[in-house]
């Protein structure tokens, strides 16, 4: 991961948000880009909202591919072990023409299922297909035009515990299967004028489907979107990018009735952007100033403004300091505007259960962060360097939800139930640092490590619920470990050790594990790798259940991979 202590000026490349109205969150089961096509993966601590808009919050995974004149030749991996029971990987890479390169690529994988928390059968297996192609078409001239798509489809298992009418639990376990597919296809094109003026215009089509199989509910949403960007000097000292964008995403959500429905079953969502971001040199190779807001118009809360300011001070070559002030928000989703869910129930004597039901709120205010942030970084010596990055968080407007009176459901379930609707009303702090430092022992070897510290304090109106649970979600402490080793010049050895606080909301006890790599490189054209993940225990919880979908969490589970890389 390349770290990054301010966000980088908006890439002319592809930028394309992942992030999804149905929950405010990430499908994470289908961004499987194969890891040998990325340039780097920039983890931005903090909000990013003024480069990359609503929802970039609390941090940004900005992931870069490469081009495809930098993938040439042919790329073949292949593998199994004891939970990635198989996978595989092929990409091509050549020429068209003079001025134009391309890539092709095909990937597969299984993965077993895992363990719930009583060592059972989690029926959570999975297994997907893709294959996609870039073109980059680089002529001698100042222009740059990218063409690039993306397809694939396969089925992950899952088990849910949902509500149900019949006594004596008045729930019902599914063992689901979930059908995923989708596709995308993304046109680039950049001009650039001079050394300090260029300008990009994007645009991108994306289409995902994901159908239960057992409750017959999906989810279709096609997203549109174009982007434009201009950077210029417009004097000295004042590099200056500005940009406009529109975005559409559409969608049809089944509904399974009585507990789990849609209003409406189909809604298109407008997203509009503007943004403009001056970084201001204040003293050559000293100070720079960064001013920047995010402008956006969104169909759950209208009109946000997203501004930021950063300072960066850089007294020595060896030396960085910076500061920074933001305000970024959180939007609205489908999930929390349109839904209505019946959760599953408490049972109160004689055996009686009492339903909560949660319920969609279209007049919700966004969530708002005002960050506040400090840090440096030191090159301490040629083989010793650190970073110490601090932060207090501000929030306001969380959502929670407010109960109703209990009443009295109809058939199916004729049993007494209790409204919860989503509202805001939850304000927070959280503040804590993140230390990082590396240090090259030898040529060839290199540790590294980092401690991360986070502390949430939520405060909840009178009503409302939902904030004391929330404390206890994330990890107050975490502390990750590596050494990389070049124990031949054909041999390289891995360690990794990783530290998790517990999570008490979950009931997820504290744990240590660790990783290892060793890979053997005989040629430049093979190499032959063993991996060991999570070797201190043979499975262990990370998260909990999630109440509002019924999904049962799994165990992380011990496992060995070994592959093949052929490269030519």
């Amino acid at each position: 991961f390349n770290r990054r202590d301010t966000p980088p000026a908006p890439p002319f490349s592809t930028a394309v948000n992942i992030y999804t109205p149905l929950f405010a969150g990430v499908f994470w089961d289908v961004q499987d880009y194969p890891l040998e096509d990325i340039e780097r993966i920039e983890v931005i601590r903090g909000p990013g909202a003024t480069v990359w808009g609503a929802n970039a919050v609390n941090g940004v995974i900005n992931i870069i591919t490469k081009k495809s004149s930098d993938t040439q030749g042919l790329y073949v991996k292949a593998g199994g072990g004891s939970e990635d029971l198989g996978f595989g990987t092929a990409r091509i890479g050549g020429q068209l023409g003079e001025d134009a390169t391309f890539r092709l690529y095909g990937k597969w994988f299984e993965r077993d299922s895992g363990l719930d928390v009583d060592g059972n059968d989690g029926h959570d297996d999975w297994r997907v297909g893709r294959a996609g192609f870039r073109v980059d078409w680089d002529p001698q001239t100042d222009d740059i035009i990218t063409f690039q798509g993306d397809y694939y489809g396969g089925d992950a298992g899952s088990q849910n515990t949902l509500p149900s009418p019949m006594p004596p639990t008045f729930t019902r376990q599914i063992n689901d299967n979930q059908d995923i597919e989708g596709g995308n296809l993304l046109f680039r094109f950049t001009r650039k004028i001079d050394e300090d003026q260029e300008w990009s215009l994007q645009t991108y089509y994306d289409r995902t489907e994901r159908t239960f199989d057992s409750l017959g509910l999906f989810e279709i949403r096609d997203t549109f979107d174009i982007d434009f960007q201009h950077r210029f000097q417009i004097i000295d000292d004042h590099s200056l990018i500005w940009g406009l964008g529109y975005r559409v995403s559409s969608d049809k959500i089944s509904s399974v009735p009585g507990i789990f429905e849609f209003t409406p079953g189909e809604r298109s969502i407008d997203l509009y952007s503007a943004f403009l971001q001056d970084e201001i040199t204040l003293v050559d190779d000293l100070w720079t100033l960064t001013l920047g807001s995010k402008f956006q118009h969104n169909d759950f809360t209208g009109f946000e403004v997203q501004p930021t300011a950063r300072l960066l001070h850089t007294p020595t070559e060896r030396h960085s300091l910076w500061a920074s002030v933001s305000r970024a928000v959180r939007t609205p989703s489908r999930a929390e505007s349109d839904v209505s869910a019946r959760l599953t129930p408490m049972i109160v004597p004689p055996g009686i259960p009492i339903y909560p039901v949660a319920i969609g709120n279209p007049d919700l205010a966004s969530e708002v962060l005002i960050a506040y942030e400090a840090g440096i970084r030191v090159q301490q010596t040629e083989s010793f360097s650190w970073d110490l990055a601090v932060f207090f968080h501000d929030y306001d407007d969380i959502v929670g939800s407010a109960a109703g009176p209990t009443m009295i459901g109809s058939p199916p379930f004729p049993y007494p139930y209790i409204p919860l609707t989503v509202q805001n009303g939850i304000e927070a702090e959280s503040y804590g640092f993140e230390l990082f430092g590396t240090y090259e022992v030898q040529d060839g070897w290199t540790v590294s490590a980092s401690y991360s510290l986070l502390r949430m304090l939520l405060h909840t109106a009178p009503g409302l619920s939902g904030g004391e649970a929330a404390e206890g979600e994330s990890p107050q402490n975490q502390l990750y470990m590596r050494s990389s080793w070049d124990l031949t010049r054909t041999t390289k050895f891995d360690l990794i050790g990783r530290y998790t606080d517990s999570l008490s909301a979950f009931n997820v006890p504290s744990y240590f594990t660790m990783d290892t790599r060793l890979a053997w490189r005989p040629s430049d054209q093979v190499e032959v790798v063993v991996i060991g993940k999570n070797l201190l225990d043979a499975a262990q919880p990370e998260y909990g259940n999630d109440s509002f979908t019924g999904n049962v969490a799994t165990q992380t589970q011990r496992e060995v991979v070994g592959m093949v890389v052929l490269r030519y």
